[in-house]
C-alpha cells in the first residue's frame, strides 16, 4: 500500500469512527459538537502535557465537569479542546 492509499484509508477510518461515536452519542440522548472535543491522549500531545495530569486536573476540578465527559460505551474520556492551565 502507497502512502497516498494508506492516507485514504486512514482519512476514511477516522471518518468512520467520528459517525459511530456521533451515532452513539445521539442514541443516547447527548449532543455534542465533536469539533469541540479530543480524547485525553490527544489532548496530551497537543498541549504537551502528561495523560495523568490531565486525570489529575479532572480529579481537582481544574478541568470542571462541563468540560469533560466519560463515554464508557467507547471506552473513551473526552475533554473540551481549550488550555486549562499554562
Amino acid at each position: 500500500m502507497n502512502n497516498s492509499s494508506y492516507l485514504a484509508y486512514l482519512i476514511a477510518e477516522t471518518r468512520s469512527l467520528i459517525q459511530e461515536g456521533k451515532d452513539f452519542l445521539l442514541s443516547q440522548g447527548r449532543v455534542l459538537e465533536l469539533s469541540e472535543w479530543i480524547t485525553i491522549a490527544e489532548y496530551s500531545k497537543k498541549h504537551n502535557v502528561s495523560t495523568q495530569v490531565i486525570s489529575q486536573w479532572i480529579n481537582r476540578g481544574v478541568i470542571p465537569d462541563h468540560s469533560f465527559i466519560h463515554v464508557p460505551e467507547l471506552g473513551k474520556k473526552l475533554v473540551r479542546d481549550i488550555l486549562y492551565k499554562n
